[in-house]
C-alpha cells in the first residue's frame, strides 16, 4: 500500500483496501492455470464428512497487482491442513541478478527474506555468498533474529491483547474495513465459483506432505531444458513425466513416428542430432536413453555424432544400460574435449517411469551430478543416488540386474514346483497371499499376480525361451575377475541361456515377468 503520510486512524486501512482493488480480475483460463487445490487422501473417512466431498484441504494460487510499482511481480497464496509442517510465514523473494558470475558454481536459489509468524516471531534473510578462499564457491548464509526473546508463547493471548489495546484507543489500522472486506471477496468469489463448476479438478495428496501445485512447478522448472535421444519405452516414458513437469524436453528418435506421437503429449520433436542440438541453449545436456553397446559409441563417437556437435561444458547423460567399462571408457575420451559424461543406471520398468517412482544410481564427477540433480528429481519422485566416480553407476545397475535374474528365478523355480504339486493351486491366489505383507512380499510377487491374472494360470502364451539383455553375463563375469561367488546370479543367467533347449513353465513364468513390468513381448 502507499505510506500513509498523515498518520491518520482511517488512511492505513483505506491505503490497503485501494491497493487490494488493483489485484489481477479472475477468469476461467486464469483460474485453470493459476489457481490449485487439493484434498488430503483420507479426509473423506472422517466421521460428518461426505463420502463425495470436493472441499479442498489445501489451496495455492498465483497473482499480481496492476500497479505500476508491483509490475511484473508475482504473488503466490498458499495454505492447507495436515501438511508437513504447522507455519506461517510471509516470503519475500528477490531477483535473481541479469548476470551471476556464480551461476555456475554449484546449485543455489534466489535470496529471500521471510517474516515468520509461526512457530516463532522471527525474521530470517537467506543469502548466498561466496565462501573465503581463492575458488568461486557460494555457499547460503543464514541471519535471522527473533522479534519476542521468550520460553514459551500461548496461544493467541498476545494477539488479542494488541487488538484489545488498540481498540482502546480508537487505532483502526489493526482492523480489517468495510472496503478491504468488500476488495478481498470481488478476488475470492471468481474462484470459488470456478472451482464450483469444475474448471479446476479437485487433486490428492497424502497427509504430512505438502503438495506442489502444477504453477508452482512451472516456476521452478521454467527454462529447464533436456534433449533425450531415444525414444522407445523407457525414453518415452522418462520424456513425457519430464513435460508433465514443465521441462521443455527436445527428442529425437531413429523412427519418425514415434516422435511425431509424442509431440502431441507436448515433447519437441527433431528429426536429426544436429536439430535437437541446435533447440537446446549452451551448456546443453543430452539424455541418451538407447540400446547398451555400438549404438552408444555411434551416437556419440560416429560421424557427425555428438562428441563432434557437442562444445566444452556440455553434458552427456548415458541412461541405458551401458556396461560399466565401457563408460569409463567414453568418459576419458570425452574429457578431452571438454564434454562431461555421467553413467546413469535406471531401474523400475516403463510403468515405474510413467508413475515417476523408480531408482537412479548416478556415476561421474560429483558436481556434475550436483549441476543435474534438478533434473534427476523431476524424473522421478524418489531421491537419486550419487555411486560414485565414472562407471559406478552402470556397475550399481549391472550388479542390481544380476540380483534382479536371481530374484525372478526363485520365484519362478518356487511356482513351477506349485504347478506341479497334487493340491491343484490357483497359482495367481497363491500369488496375492504371497504378496500380502509375507517375507517375500515384493513389487515381483505383485507383478506375478497380474501376470497369472492377464495371461491364464497355464500362461499359453508366454515363451518358454528367456529373453536377456547382458547385465547378468556381465554380473557373472565381473564377480569371476574379482573372485567372489555368485552361484544363484550365474545359475539364473545360465538358465536363460539354456532355456532355448530347454522349454519349461519356468521359463513361461520369467518370460511373464519381464512382459508385466519390462513391456517386453511375451
Amino acid at each position: 500500500m502507499e505510506y500513509p503520510f498523515q498518520n491518520k486512524t482511517d488512511e492505513t486501512p483505506q491505503n490497503r483496501a485501494n491497493i487490494l482493488e488493483t489485484l489481477r480480475p479472475w477468469n476461467n483460463d486464469l483460474i485453470q492455470t493459476e489457481t490449485f487445490r487439493s484434498q488430503y487422501r483420507g479426509y473423506k473417512n472422517i466421521k460428518g464428512v461426505a463420502k463425495n466431498s470436493q472441499t479442498e484441504t489445501y489451496f495455492a494460487l498465483k497473482t499480481e497487482l496492476l500497479h505500476p510499482h508491483w509490475k511484473g511481480v508475482p504473488i503466490y497464496l498458499e495454505s492447507g491442513k495436515r501438511m508437513a509442517e504447522a507455519r506461517k510465514e510471509i516470503v519475500l523473494t528477490l531477483k535473481h541478478p541479469t548476470i551471476c558470475l556464480l551461476c555456475q558454481q554449484g546449485p543455489h536459489s534466489q535470496n529471500k527474506i521471510v517474516f515468520r509468524l509461526e512457530p516463532n516471531d522471527e525474521v530470517v534473510i537467506h543469502f548466498w555468498t561466496k565462501k573465503p578462499g581463492l575458488e568461486k564457491i557460494i555457499e547460503e548464509r543464514l541471519f535471522s533474529f527473533f522479534l519476542h526473546e521468550r520460553e514459551t508463547k500461548v496461544q493467541y493471548i498476545e494477539e488479542y491483547s494488541k487488538v484489545i489495546y488498540t481498540a482502546m484507543k480508537n487505532d483502526r489500522t489493526l482492523f480489517t474495513s468495510f472496503e478491504e472486506v468488500l476488495a478481498g471477496w470481488k478476488f475470492v468469489d471468481p474462484i470459488i465459483k470456478g472451482w464450483g463448476q469444475g474448471i479446476m479438478s479437485l487433486n490428492e495428496y497424502e497427509p504430512g506432505l505438502t503438495p506442489i501445485p502444477l504453477f508452482d512447478l512451472e516456476k521452478k522448472n521454467m527454462g529447464n531444458k533436456i534433449g533425450i535421444i531415444g525414444l522407445g519405452k523407457m525414453g518415452a516414458n522418462i520424456a513425457t513425466r519430464l513435460v508433465s513437469q514443465k521441462w521443455r524436453v527436445i527428442g529425437f528418435n531413429r523412427s519418425q513416428q514415434i516422435t511425431q506421437e509424442l509431440e502431441k503429449e507436448g515433447l519437441i520433436g527433431a528429426y536429426s542430432m544436429k536439430e535437437l542440438l541446435d533447440k537446446l541453449a549452451t551448456p546443453r545436456t543430452v539424455l541418451l536413453m538407447v540400446t547398451a553397446g555400438k549404438p552408444v559409441d555411434e551416437i556419440i563417437f560416429g560421424q557427425d555424432g555428438l562428441a563432434q556437435l557437442l562444445q566444452k561444458g556440455d553434458i552427456i547423460i548415458d541412461g541405458g544400460n551401458s556396461f560399466y567399462k565401457d563408460s569409463i571408457r567414453r568418459e576419458k575420451k570425452l574429457r578431452e574435449k571438454g564434454i562431461h559424461f555421467l553413467d546413469v543406471g535406471v531401474s523400475g520398468g516403463p510403468v515405474s517411469i510413467q508413475l515417476g517412482k523408480f531408482a537412479i544410481m548416478v556415476g561421474g564427477e560429483k558436481k556434475i551430478y550436483e549441476k543435474n540433480k534438478p533434473l534427476f528429481e523431476a524424473m522421478s519422485e524418489t531421491t537419486s543416488g550419487y555411486m560414485g566416480k565414472t562407471g559406478a553407476g552402470h556397475f550399481a545397475k549391472m550388479i542390481h540386474n544380476g540380483i534382479e535374474y536371481g530374484m525372478m528365478q526363485a520365484l519362478a523355480e518356487g511356482f513351477a514346483i506349485l504347478k506341479k504339486a497334487p493340491f491343484k493351486f490357483r497359482l495367481q491366489k497363491v500369488a496375492q497371499v504371497y504378496n500380502q505383507n509375507s517375507i517375500i512380499t515384493s513389487r515381483l510377487t505383485g507383478w506375478l499376480e497380474e501376470g497369472f491374472k492377464e495371461y491364464g494360470e497355464d500362461l499359453k502364451k508366454a515363451s518358454s525361451v528367456v529373453s536377456h539383455t547382458g547385465e547378468g553375463e556381465w554380473t557373472v563375469k565381473t564377480s569371476q575377475a574379482l573372485d567372489v561367488a555368485t552361484p544363484v546370479i550365474k545359475d539364473s543367467y545360465l538358465f536363460r541361456i539354456n532355456s532355448k533347449k530347454k522349454p519349461s513353465f519356468t521359463g513361461k513364468i520369467l518370460s511373464t515377468l519381464r512382459a508385466v513390468f519390462g513391456g517386453h513381448k511375451i
